[in-house]
């Protein structure tokens, strides 16, 4: 069956398990890296939130700083995607708060 994005997080599974990401990146965006100090200039923040994640590598690049990484996605197959190419352990709870399927997954210290 084909979704639409109506269909909301079965669609956009479906984009993700079906390859059609061409908005990934393989690498840290280069205006993060460049940029960074300029974000956090004082290093008071210790946690972001990087909405409509996806897989991206950044939220690797941006725990690799020292920050404690929230990732929020709709897409249950993209985070599992960055999970598994992340090299961390993960621990996975339900998140019943945030709706009756949601889940949050921590990395393992």
């Amino acid at each position: 069956m084909a979704y639409t994005a109506g269909d909301g997080a079965l669609y956009w599974d479906q984009e993700y398990r079906n390859g059609r990401t061409r908005w990934h990146r393989k690498h840290v965006h280069e205006p993060l890296v460049r940029h960074y100090k300029k974000l956090i200039p004082d290093r008071t923040v210790r946690r972001v939130l990087v909405t409509m994640c996806g897989m991206t590598i950044d939220m690797n690049w941006l725990a690799d700083q020292g920050l404690q990484v929230v990732g929020v996605d709709i897409a249950l197959q993209a985070l599992a995607q960055f999970m598994k190419d992340s090299g961390r352990e993960w621990t996975e709870q339900s998140a019943p708060k945030l709706g009756t399927e949601a889940k949050c997954f921590t990395v393992r210290r």
